[in-house]
């Protein structure tokens, strides 16, 4: 069950930053995000009640969490008071998660009483962000994502399929006048990662340790719909990390 963390300053702060990357809503419908656990980031559930809620009443959540390969691996039904902000650690959930691409990743997909938000916090070590909701796609759409390389950065480009069917999504990096692309498929309901760094190593590696900006262009070719953004971890010291999302 949902622990109500106890009321205080950075509540409210948490409150305006949620509503800030624009989270869902749970009357526009369900809601996905990529989650992670070891070794790269812990993630938290928020359910935020309406901001001019001050009745108390029972709100509900529904959650379905499949792993990378798409496996239903945790369905969590959730009632809590809908005038108080809930707050779920997601690694109790992810304990049946297997390795994929040296990671426990997972797709989390929530649904709400209608007027709760939901968002999503990303954890490493003492530093926190929120994820920014992932970008919507379907069949023959694409979207250009900014993605910058320096000697402290690494990128991810995060991919989860929403839908019953195999996707296939192209990945496509603009630099200067080359055009390097990766074919990646993502089984029903899975996740999958692409490491800029690695993934486009022959391209990416001269300007890696450089200030430099490209585009990432995210395409699906086949399946229903997708989610994506690209996950940014900066490094600044060798014993401190701190990731953000851009969508």
């Amino acid at each position: 069950m949902a622990d109500n963390e106890q009321v205080v300053s950075k509540q409210a702060e948490e409150r305006a930053e949620e509503r800030s990357v624009g989270v869902s809503d749970a009357a526009a419908g369900t809601t996905h995000f990529w989650i992670s656990t070891y070794p790269l980031v812990q993630s938290k559930l928020l359910l935020v009640p309406p901001q001019d809620c001050s009745a108390t009443y029972p709100s509900r959540a529904s959650l379905r969490i499949f792993d990378a390969d798409g496996e239903i691996i945790n369905e969590v039904q959730l009632v809590f008071e809908s005038s108080e902000l809930s707050v779920l650690e997601m690694e109790q959930y992810l304990e049946g998660c297997k390795l994929v691409q040296g990671m426990k990743q997972a797709h989390l997909e929530v649904a709400t009483s209608p007027g709760i938000t939901s968002a999503v916090r990303l954890i490493a070590g003492e530093a926190s962000s929120f994820s920014a909701p992932l970008i919507e796609l379907a069949k023959d759409d694409f979207h250009f994502l900014p993605v910058s390389f320096s000697e402290n950065r690494s990128n991810f480009a995060l991919l989860v399929n929403f839908g019953e069917t195999e996707a296939e999504v192209k990945c496509r990096l603009y630099r200067d006048k080359r055009k390097p692309e990766e074919l990646v498929r993502i089984p029903p309901h899975g996740t999958r990662v692409v490491a800029l760094e690695v993934d486009f190593v022959e391209h990416a590696g001269s300007v890696a340790h450089q200030a430099s900006q490209v585009y990432l262009r995210i395409g699906l070719r086949s399946g229903s719909r997708v989610g994506v953004q690209v996950l940014e971890q900066t490094q600044p010291s060798p014993r401190s990390q701190f990731y953000s999302t851009v969508s």
